[in-house]
């Protein structure tokens, strides 16, 4: 049995580290919290155990605050040229702002 789990968990490890590879870390945190919110919320169904608006607006914040540092990143030009709030209502769409040539 122990060994059973030593190679369960190399083959985890392996796994982690392909897909941080494939896609990025940002991805593997982000799945990460969907996983927590999965469980949270499975175990809400199975035990009663009710959702406090606290423990939603936490995952909520969590997926933003990634989901802004991978705009952030993607964007890392844009950011430096026009600031932080004007680069984010320009990769939201809510401005036109073009990169300035840098010739």
């Amino acid at each position: 049995m122990l060994v059973i789990n030593c190679a369960m968990a190399v083959v985890l490890n392996i796994l982690v580290a392909t897909v941080i590879k494939k896609t990025s870390a940002v991805v593997f945190t982000l799945g990460g919290i969907v996983k927590d919110m999965g469980v949270v919320a499975a175990s809400a169904l199975m035990f009663t155990t009710p959702i406090t608006r606290m423990m939603m607006c936490g995952y909520l914040v969590s997926v933003w605050g990634i989901c802004m540092y991978k705009i952030y990143k993607d964007n890392l030009e844009l950011f430096k040229q026009v600031g932080f709030l004007q680069g984010m209502s320009a990769v939201g769409g809510r401005a036109k702002l073009k990169l300035q040539s840098t010739e």
